[in-house]
């Protein structure tokens, strides 16, 4: 660290590292820049505005076993966008950034390289750069607009630099570099999650709370300020003050800007609207836990698409979390989805792409359109009106939903995952009479079918349940009947008679109250060589029980609560006359008494495999319901 004194104020100030050029003077914030021994002021800068980043000069973390510091800071901006740049010192003597826009975070840290052509090239050009083919995502200019402690190069406040961002989607990369240095250095980098960098000291907030980022130094920040609408002069709440670039008054439904100095904003007048006041689904400034993380409503717009003349539309909730960044809770026809920016496009994703693949997952192409915003309310951390237009494509793999969003300035992905509607009511506190959104309606483009893989193995225990009951069934028959033949006779067909009797011998059905009989009846005899007939007689009485042949010669047939008594079983073979003689011939008779139930054996046992047919039909109309509503859906 190299210490001077500020030439404006003499107050000390510190260069923290070797490569750092400038710092900006903690008392009057004048840029302070040094060569060798010399120091020289080159004027204020503005105030470093305290919005709602835990990031601060002074903290600290780890990439892998590499601590930083973090020394310095530039926050920079064109119209509608800011952003800030926070330069890290590392523990092994190199340097690196971590840039945040919209809480979303990229780590550049390692040693930048040349990249000759790429600051002449434009959006959707594709530069080589060593072995890695790089797609330009924006050219643009931006100003300076703050800056705080040491920095590698001198900053003055308003100027005005071309810079160029692209990404490297088949790496898993982004990049940047400053149009004016020659040759043009390509800082490359990664996304990052802000719990991943294991920080200490970073900025604590009055009524939030992180699990992971527990070191916070300096006192609690108030999370909001109080503005005023200079239009109707509405009391309005700003939940993200620093990040928050446009806001809509909730009581008069003008728009306004953000004009943020120092710890302080105000609301400036963009347009007056008339009064349509709007509540979104959601109250803005609540709060709930989704997914184990908190977040509170911070905006809120509807849009629409409309498609062969009917309009479709949804609402997007804001969602804000100074530690976790920004999240849209969207709802549409009472089916809500938990939607996070992506900062890389799917890999391989193009504009005429019908399937994608993401997170070893398979995406379909659901439906194109053009959604419109119709309604506005809260403030957003962009320059939103009633009326933008975008371009849109809906991938799904349920439970999760792809979209890319295009304007003439951008392109935006964005990865949802459908939440039921009872899970949003619960954690917002609703009551089952005021549900927000409504009941859900139809089949949303990546709602889980409810066939899946649980009702799959929920199908199969069923047959197997089934199944076994059936067979627990046959062995509790065989165990409770008494399964008792009482009666069984083979004969031989005479070749040429053309009537034949046969009688069993004599058995007798006790006094009992299983008094069931089954005869069972069966020959070779084809039905044109003749046709037997069976009966039970009973001795005592005289009294016959006729059995019904079925019109087959082979048949069974169940006599219920016979008469006790003396019986013998009486077969009768009929031949048609002139017929010819037959040889090899026989008739077979058995008698049951008491026996089972074949009918109880087989309900379970015929149920069995409908619970898998049940299960393949529902999951086929399901799927059938959810892509009727596509742009692949079959013609009609």
């Amino acid at each position: 660290m190299i210490s001077a004194s500020c030439p404006s104020c003499s107050a000390p100030v510190a260069f923290k590292h070797a490569s750092a050029l400038a710092t900006i003077c903690p008392s009057c914030e004048s840029t302070v820049v040094r060569s060798g021994a010399d120091v020289k002021s080159l004027g204020k800068v503005a105030k470093f505005a305290r919005d709602l980043s835990p990031l601060q000069v002074g903290a600290s973390g780890a990439v892998g076993k590499r601590r930083f510091e973090v020394i310095g800071a530039i926050r920079k901006g064109r119209p509608g966008v800011r952003w800030t740049e926070w330069f890290l010192s590392f523990s092994d003597g190199g340097v690196g950034w971590l840039a945040e826009a919209n809480a979303m975070w990229e780590l550049y840290d390692k040693p930048p390289v040349p990249a000759p052509g790429a600051a002449m090239a434009d959006p959707d050009d594709k530069i080589t750069v060593g072995d890695e083919t790089w797609i330009v995502r924006e050219r643009e200019v931006a100003r300076v607009l703050a800056a705080e402690g040491s920095l590698p190069f001198p900053v003055v406040g308003g100027e005005e630099g071309e810079y160029v961002d692209l990404w490297a989607p088949a790496e898993g990369l982004v990049g940047t570099l400053d149009a004016a240095d020659d040759p043009p250095m390509l800082w490359r980098g990664q996304p990052v999650e802000l719990a991943d960098l294991k920080l200490e000291g970073v900025r604590a907030f009055e009524g939030w709370s992180d699990s992971v980022l527990v070191s916070r130094q300096g006192p609690e920040i108030t999370g909001t300020r109080a503005l005023r609408c200079p239009n109707c002069s509405g009391a309005i709440t700003l939940r993200a003050p620093g990040a928050a670039q446009k806001i809509v008054c909730q009581y008069c439904s003008s728009e306004l800007g953000i004009e943020d100095k120092g710890d302080a904003s105000q609301a400036i007048l963009i347009r007056e609207a008339e009064k349509r006041l709007w509540k979104p689904p959601l109250e803005l400034g609540a709060k709930a836990a989704l997914e184990g993380v908190p977040w509170q409503v911070i905006g809120a717009m509807e849009r629409s698409v409309t498609a062969y003349g009917q309009e479709y539309p949804w609402v997007e909730h804001l969602l804000f979390n100074p530690y976790r960044g920004y999240r849209y809770l969207v709802v549409a026809d009472g089916h809500w989805s938990l939607v996070k920016p992506m900062p890389l496009p799917p890999k391989g994703a193009r504009v005429d792409s019908m399937t994608i693949r993401h997170g070893g997952e398979k995406f379909q192409h659901f439906q194109a359109g053009s959604a419109r915003v119709k309604k506005v309310v809260g403030e957003f951390t962009w320059e939103v009106s009633q009326g933008d237009v975008a371009s849109t494509d809906d991938y799904v793999a349920p439970p999760k939903m792809l979209s890319v969003e295009r304007t003439a300035e951008e392109t935006a992905w964005s990865e949802g995952v459908y939440l039921p509607a009872e899970q949003v009511w619960a954690a917002f506190g609703t009551k089952a009479n005021a549900q927000p959104g409504g009941s859900p309606k139809g089949v949303a483009p990546h709602q889980p079918n409810p066939y899946g893989a649980l009702a799959f193995t929920r199908a199969m225990v069923q047959g197997g349940v089934l199944f076994a009951a059936g067979l627990a069934l046959l062995m509790l028959s065989n165990l409770v009947t008494a399964n008792q033949r009482v009666a069984e006779a083979t004969w031989s067909v005479d070749p040429v008679l053309s009537e034949q009797v046969m009688l069993t011998q004599e058995f007798t059905l006790p006094e009992s109250k299983r008094r069931n009989l089954r005869l069972l009846v069966g020959s070779t005899v084809t039905s044109s060589e003749g046709i037997v007939h069976a009966a039970l007689l009973n001795l005592d009485t005289g009294e016959a029980y006729l059995i019904d042949d079925k019109g087959s010669q082979n048949y069974s047939s169940t006599l219920r609560d016979v008469s006790p008594g003396r019986y013998v079983a009486r077969l009768e073979l009929a031949r048609p006359a002139g017929s010819t003689a037959i040889t090899g011939r026989q008739v077979g008779l058995k008698v049951i008494r008491d026996p089972g139930s074949p009918m109880l054996v087989w309900i379970p046992l015929g149920f069995a495999p409908l619970s898998l047919l049940f299960y393949f039909f529902g999951r086929s109309a399901f799927e059938t319901k959810r892509w009727a509503n596509s742009d692949h859906a079959p013609e009609s």
